[in-house]
């Protein structure tokens, strides 16, 4: 099968050198020089490239600059980007969230409507963080706890056991259970101190993004941290 001759649209307008209709790149090949941005319509790929480009952006209407189409901040002059409640469709909360927050499943969300469901989202993920942060303080504790039982439970057994035995070797096993004891209950203890100081880590990064969030409101905030 012949292959499609190709067409010279248009020369370099520094080294004159040809640019063919399947050049796809905004500078010559040649020469390597940039294109000017008048003569980027002559080039077909790189048109449709570049439309493409543009349907992905949009202008801030603070300072007039393209920024990405779902940018919810401008990145040149940090104006907030209100967002687009005909976008909030394909945007929306699972049925779960959209239920709790009594809004119909059909109905396209409106700015307000979008903000309870991130609200809601953003409560239970909290939520669902902190008993998981309590659950780790709360093993750190039982552990501490255990160490004192471990160790005494050793304890009672050598004195009994001594209590059966006369002389040195009833002194040097009552010793030498008492070091068994004191390594355990360090050993343990040690253990918990450092899972529950985790939990504890864990939940002060909760408090401080639950505090932080601008999500939620002060009842929301007070509704994840169980307060």
């Amino acid at each position: 099968m012949a292959k499609t001759p190709k067409v010279m649209i248009a020369k370099c307008p520094k080294c004159q050198k040809p640019v063919w209709d399947d050049h796809e790149y905004p500078w010559c090949i040649e020469c390597g020089e940039q294109f000017p941005e008048d003569f980027t319509p002559n080039i077909p790929k790189l048109q449709k490239a570049t439309t493409g480009s543009r349907a992905s952006r949009q202008l801030c209407p603070n300072c007039g600059k393209e920024i990405s189409a779902n940018a919810s901040r401008c990145k040149h002059c940090l104006q907030e980007i209100s967002p687009n409640p005909s976008d909030f469709r394909a945007s929306t909360a699972d049925t779960q969230d959209r239920a709790n927050s009594g809004i119909h499943l059909s109905e396209p969300l409106t700015p307000a409507q979008h903000s309870a469901v991130l609200a809601l989202r953003a409560t239970k993920r909290y939520a669902d963080a902190y008993a998981v942060a309590s659950s780790v303080d709360a093993q750190g504790r039982l552990l501490k706890g255990l160490a004192v039982v471990f160790a005494v439970v050793i304890g009672l057994m050598t004195l009994i056991a001594a209590t059966r035995i006369e002389g040195k070797i009833a002194m040097a096993l009552l010793v030498n259970g008492a070091i068994v004891a004191a390594l355990v209950w360090s050993i343990v203890h040690g253990l918990g101190v450092r899972i529950a100081a985790e939990g504890q880590h864990l939940l002060a990064s909760l408090d401080i993004a639950v505090h932080t969030s601008p999500f939620m409101s002060d009842a929301q905030r007070a509704q994840a941290m169980s307060l």
